[in-house]
């Protein structure tokens, strides 16, 4: 039996989500449809996801500049962006003839307005 591909969920710990009842009625009808017809990002949906994070959880050291994906240009630079994961690979083709080199790469595929970039 082939091993199935592993999910998004086998890479990251789980955060844990607010109560299905304080969710309950909380997007309008037109919401709802605006949400399938964007894929399901809600801009207030958005932040509230994130908001979730704790602040102390990381910190970085220096100012990163938010862009989004089709603003990104070849050179060093600090930049941040808030996409959507498309798909997620774990690519075990292993062409390296050394015994000791380095065994799969984890691929993501993510999406914003703007643009589409793999990682």
């Amino acid at each position: 039996m082939a091993k199935s591909p592993p999910t998004i969920r086998s890479f990251f710990e789980p955060v844990p989500s607010p109560s299905q009842s304080a969710h309950k009625g909380h997007l309008s009808p037109l919401q709802t449809t605006t949400a399938a017809i964007e894929g399901g990002l809600i801009e207030p949906k958005a932040r509230t996801n994130t908001a979730r994070l704790s602040p102390g959880q990381w910190r970085p050291r220096h100012d990163y500049e938010e862009v989004s994906i089709g603003e990104l240009a070849p050179g060093p630079r600090r930049v941040s962006f808030t996409a959507r994961v498309v798909n997620l690979y774990d690519d075990q083709n292993v062409h390296s003839k050394k015994s000791d080199s380095a065994k799969g790469c984890l691929k993501v595929l993510m999406k914003d307005d703007s643009a589409l970039i793999q990682v």
